[in-house]
């Protein structure tokens, strides 16, 4: 895991990761909801920030106005990311040091595997560890729990189709999906961080039912 940076943080940050479709805003607000219901002090961020002028260009990038996503390296394009997290840190430490639970849609770990799952197999877990030194050398805090959704790439595809949203470039590309998969299940094992199928024996589970799933995670960790 990354460490806390300077003093001793008395919140905690839980990162909701996942797949394109695989419900990582709903599950957000479903577990803010349910942390606050719990009695907690809580405050919430999606990542990237795209009313930010890191957010900005972010988007200009998934819009393919610097090229295909094979001509735009893995690095700079962390590097990108990188910048919008960095410009939310003072924030995220205010309310660390206040004691409050930070709930991240996203954050460095899809780095990880967004830009992993551009490479080469061979090079992903060396690129898993690059992400991890350089978000750590620009100060970049610690998610203390990391949930990664799950779904068959089939089922987040027929999700994404429902929601009638245009794609970006990632979300165009769904061999570079597959990989996206493989690369956070790869991430996942490294780190330790907590898987949840948000499947049944052959259907999708309910966004509830994946909520109770989510909460039992974070309730043993918190």
């Amino acid at each position: 895991m990354f460490t806390k940076n300077e003093t001793k943080m008395k919140g905690k940050i839980i990162t909701i990761e996942g797949g394109d479709g695989t419900g990582k805003k709903t599950q957000t607000r479903l577990l803010v909801k349910r942390l606050k219901k719990e009695g907690y002090d809580v405050e919430t961020l999606s990542f990237p920030q795209y009313e930010k002028p890191t957010g900005k260009i972010i988007r200009a990038y998934l819009d393919g106005e610097f090229g295909s996503l094979k001509e735009v390296n893995a690095k700079i394009a962390s590097a990108l990311y990188a910048s919008d997290r960095l410009s939310a840190q003072e924030q995220i430490k205010k309310w660390l040091q206040e004691g409050k639970i930070i709930v991240l849609d996203r954050y460095y770990e899809s780095n990880m595997a967004h830009q992993g799952a551009k490479l080469p197999e061979q090079e992903r877990q060396e690129f898993i560890k690059w992400v991890y030194d350089f978000e750590t050398s620009l100060g970049i805090l610690a998610s203390d729990i990391v949930i990664l959704l799950t779904l068959p790439l089939d089922v987040a595809e027929e999700a994404m189709k429902n929601e009638g949203r245009q794609k970006d470039i990632h979300e165009k590309d769904v061999a570079y999906s597959r990989e996206v998969h493989k690369t956070y299940l790869l991430a996942a094992k490294i780190f330790n961080w907590k898987i949840v199928d948000c499947m049944s024996v052959d259907a999708r589970l309910s966004k509830e039912q994946v909520a109770e799933k989510v909460w039992d995670v974070v309730k043993e960790n918190l």
